[in-house]
């Protein structure tokens, strides 16, 4: 048995990878990409359902940006907040003082 084993020359790992490559059919290795509508049928239902689990846990609706009755009560924050929210972003972030400077 031993004796059988040392007439099997040894393949380097990658030879073989390479050799299974060539074996399978041509249509194998080609790969197509789903029609277009397939594609965002898929996407728009997992959407859909992402909306639907994200407006039963926080009672809001994200598709009308709109908060429905439920756990949470949402607050709209007013424009005058995210300016202050702005200026902070800016005194921490040289970058992005500097990105609206350019912007004026």
């Amino acid at each position: 048995m031993a004796a059988a084993a040392a007439a099997v020359p040894a393949v380097p790992a990658s030879s073989c990878d390479n050799a299974c490559l060539v074996d399978r059919p041509k249509k194998m290795n080609r790969r197509r990409s789903p029609p277009e509508e397939e594609v965002e049928v898929f996407f728009a239902a997992a959407e859909s359902t992402a909306a639907r689990r994200f407006a039963a846990k926080y009672n809001y609706d994200v598709v009308n940006d709109a908060p429905m009755d439920g756990r949470y009560e949402w607050v709209r924050v007013h424009g005058e907040i995210m300016g202050c929210m702005e200026k902070l972003r800016a005194e921490l972030d040289p970058a992005m003082k500097l990105e609206k400077r350019d912007r004026a």
